[in-house]
């Protein structure tokens, strides 16, 4: 105690604010990880890459100056801590059952609540002549994001446990649930900066297959893709719950592909918006 204050009368002001600023860096808790951070911005990357003259050019006056369409991917997620937010909190996901093999609105979505929902209105915004610049931006965001969140298997997933959030797993020696695991361990295990990740993820998706994302793809579509693939993939682990390198390799490919779908259908997206 006397030598921390000793040392502070020995600092200028201009010190001792640059020494707490640090102390606090170093102190604070690291933002947890999410596929609303690392997965929303490498989704938002691929999609840039992919956009049209026009619609990055779009995409620039929608947004305020100097935000990245990576960024603005974040802030759905960023906002729920904000009470006057919590009414999207039901839009980053649907509910389906389990033997489900569609969607079906009046079952799933009758309140307009859900991922499927959400990105019909936000698109509807966007193409709108009678909307603002302030709600195109909100739009925006949110449209970015509930594409990226659609296409993780377990926003399209089981009501009973909370898509994953309530299935308890072992991974690599933690205990975590299987949300977190497809929303944030996955992506992150391997530590690769998300836009050199990115980049990777460009440079391997198959002409063909772009080709075919492209192609009258709905919300609707990518919810059931994202269903069978919990149902085949994502909830066949060992009996043990504990994740091997065999659930981690098979898994990471599945969530690779479903970025770099995401990412390439996003900018189809707002390439026909920005038209």
């Amino acid at each position: 105690m006397w030598k921390w204050l000793r040392l502070k009368t020995r600092m200028s002001s201009g010190s001792v604010f640059r020494f707490s600023f640090l102390l606090f860096l170093l102190l604070a808790p690291s933002p947890a990880l999410s596929f609303g951070s690392d997965g929303h911005k490498i989704v938002a990357e691929i999609a840039h890459q992919n956009l049209s003259d026009e619609a990055k050019l779009w995409v620039k006056q929608v947004l305020p100056k100097g935000e990245t369409l990576a960024w603005a991917s974040t802030w759905a997620d960023r906002i729920k801590r904000k009470k006057r937010y919590d009414w999207a909190k039901p839009l980053h996901y649907v509910n389906l059952p389990r033997d489900a093999v569609s969607y079906d609105k009046q079952r799933d979505c009758p309140e307009g609540d859900c991922v499927i929902a959400a990105i019909h209105r936000y698109k509807a915004v966007l193409l709108s002549s009678r909307t603002s610049l302030d709600q195109k931006r909100e739009a925006l965001r949110f449209l970015t994001h509930f594409i990226g969140d659609i296409h993780q298997p377990l926003h399209a997933a089981f009501k009973d446990d909370r898509g994953g959030n309530g299935v308890e797993v072992n991974w690599f020696g933690k205990q975590k649930n299987l949300h977190w695991v497809w929303d944030t361990g996955l992506i992150t295990k391997e530590k690769i900066y998300w836009k050199t990740y990115a980049n990777q993820l460009l440079q391997t998706i198959p002409a063909e297959d772009a080709k075919r994302w492209r192609q009258g793809a709905s919300p609707e579509i990518w919810a059931v893709e994202s269903l069978q693939l919990a149902k085949t993939k994502v909830y066949r682990f060992p009996s043990s719950k504990v994740l091997d390198d065999k659930y981690y390799r098979e898994s990471r490919i599945i969530i690779e592909r479903q970025m770099q779908k995401s990412g390439i259908r996003l900018a189809e997206l707002l390439n026909r918006i920005a038209l």
